[in-house]
This record gives structure tokens, C-alpha cells and sequence, in this order.
């Protein structure tokens, strides 16, 4: 199979999704990551589109499980881990401590433009290489373009 070029921002997209009502599927075929839903959610798709993916999931279509919750949660952590010592990253470690830290890390972000800016390229780069594996785990191989910098 040729080397496929693949949307690195739609792949991690898809792995970082845990909408349990939006299925990610990624295309063999044309490198495409293609949200999926029922009819219900209002998604709009194509009908031949949704018959021919029902048709070939797990062959030509692979479902994109969501990168596992802690793997996130660790990932945050290890952005902690390379801060200074300092208000900032006490005040961070501080929103991974009890109820949903996810939420309360993003918060505590935006105290810290300059440190908001820094996750993004980290969290960036941690998805760009959860997808290289997922790609690899699959055995595809492709070129995962990048976002380019504004």
C-alpha cells in the first residue's frame, strides 16, 4: 500500500474525542479520519458515505478508540514535571488533585497565558505521537501533516 498523507490535527482530533456519541473512523483507503454518528445527533452525512463505512468497518474503515483518560490525565502531569518550581506550578498541580481535573487544569491554564501557550505545543506534540503509534499499531503506514505555524 502507497504511504498515505493524513490530517495529524484530525487524527488527534479523533484521539483525544471521548464523545460517546461521535465514533471516529480512519480510511485505509484515502488516509481520511471521518467522524461517524447515528442519525440522531444531527451529524450530517452522506447516506452512501454512512452505508459504505457500516459496510467495511474493521476492514477498510478502522474505528479510532479515544487515547485512554489516564494517559491524558498523565500527560498533564508530566507538563507539571517540566515547569519551574513556583506558583504556577503548584497552582497546576493543584487542579489535577480531586474532582475533574481535566476541566480545572484548563482553567488554572488561562491564569497563565504564557504557560497556556506552552501546553498547546506540548499537548500538540503528545497527540502528533499518539497517532504516529496508532498509525504504526495498525500497520499503516503514512505522513502525518502538520498544522502549519500562523
Amino acid at each position: 500500500m502507497n504511504n498515505l498523507i493524513v490530517d495529524g490535527e484530525d487524527l488527534a482530533m479523533a484521539l483525544e474525542s471521548h464523545n460517546a456519541e461521535l465514533v471516529y473512523v480512519f480510511d485505509r483507503v484515502t488516509g481520511e479520519v471521518i467522524p461517524t454518528a447515528d442519525e440522531s445527533t444531527g451529524l450530517m452525512m452522506d447516506k452512501a458515505q454512512r452505508k459504505l463505512i457500516k459496510a467495511n468497518k474493521g476492514k477498510r474503515f478502522i474505528p479510532i478508540e479515544p487515547v485512554p483518560s489516564e494517559e491524558g490525565f498523565e500527560l498533564m502531569a508530566g507538563f507539571i514535571k517540566r515547569l519551574p518550581e513556583g506558583i504556577a506550578a503548584e497552582r497546576l498541580a493543584r487542579a489535577l488533585e480531586g474532582r475533574s481535573p481535566f476541566r480545572h487544569f484548563k482553567d488554572a491554564l488561562f491564569e497563565y497565558p504564557e504557560l497556556r501557550e506552552a501546553w498547546f505545543k506540548f499537548h500538540e506534540e503528545a497527540y502528533y505521537g499518539f497517532g504516529e503509534a496508532w498509525l504504526k499499531k495498525h500497520g499503516i503506514e503514512a505522513t502525518l501533516t502538520r498544522r502549519q505555524a500562523s
